[in-house]
């Protein structure tokens, strides 16, 4: 992957540092602000709860084991996968969708 200085239409790139651009908006120049056609994305078809583990065992196996240390990871993939979302529906519990299987 290399760094460029302009991209044109059609060409795919990767954005970072805007934090609010979602799958189907336009950017362009602030000179001619002319926003394509939105494309929408399928919703998703599946969704899974995950709550915190309240076994005796928990926290003794694993890299990723609190719920904040998942939550994140799962922050991170959904920046990067259009195919999920996340809903955190409180401390000790969120919900992952997406499309197709798990």
């Amino acid at each position: 992957m290399k760094d460029i200085e302009t991209a044109t239409a059609g060409d795919i790139i990767i954005l970072s540092g805007a934090d609010d651009v979602k799958i189907g908006d336009t950017i362009c120049v602030k000179e001619n602000p002319v926003a394509l056609p939105r494309v929408d994305v399928d919703k998703p078809t599946i969704s899974m709860g995950f709550g915190v583990n309240t076994s005796p065992f928990s926290g003794l196996d694993g890299k990723k084991v609190s719920g904040n240390q998942i939550r994140e990871r799962l922050e991170k993939e959904a920046l990067m996968n259009v195919a999920i979302e996340l809903e955190v529906t409180n401390a000790d519990m969120f919900v992952v969708k997406g499309r197709g299987e798990f």
